[in-house]
């Protein structure tokens, strides 16, 4: 469930900043990514997943980088640093999106008739980066021509 409110959340974060709105829906979208990453920690640690220790150890540093963003957007939010924040939450939404975004490469992998075990880590990395080349393009954009709310 809290998943689900981070990703129903953080789409709606772009569209306004009127009226305490956007801080109150930030921070639910901040609590929610934090104990949906918290809950997948265990599993991250307690199973060994499939694709072995590579995919195991590329797992655990997808979580922690998605917790540290997370807590680095809240961060510079308080200090008033709206740069880094826009910037912090826009990587956390996408390293949160890429566990779905990994899924349609899955899928298509598994629609191709290959089983699941050859496609399960080709396409979870492919969802991670799809997802941060897509960041990396936006907040390479000149911060003036980047219209977010």
């Amino acid at each position: 469930m809290p998943a689900l409110v981070f990703l129903l959340l953080g789409p709606l974060q772009f569209l306004s900043r009127k009226g305490g709105v956007h801080r109150w829906r930030g921070r639910l979208f901040v609590l929610s990514g934090l104990v949906s990453g918290a809950m997948v920690w265990p599993l991250v640690r307690a199973l060994p997943g499939l694709g072995g220790p590579l995919a195991h150890a590329g797992t655990a540093a997808l979580v922690l980088a998605f917790l540290a963003s997370l807590v680095l957007g809240v961060v510079a939010a308080r200090r008033r640093a709206f740069g880094l924040h826009r910037a912090a939450m826009i990587l956390a939404l996408a390293l949160g999106l890429s566990v779905a975004s990994a899924r349609w490469f899955i899928l298509a992998g598994m629609m191709a008739g290959l089983p699941l075990e050859r496609v399960f880590v080709p396409g979870s990395a492919l969802g991670a980066v799809v997802n941060l080349v897509a960041v990396a393009v936006l907040l390479l954009r000149p911060m003036r021509r980047l219209r977010l709310a």
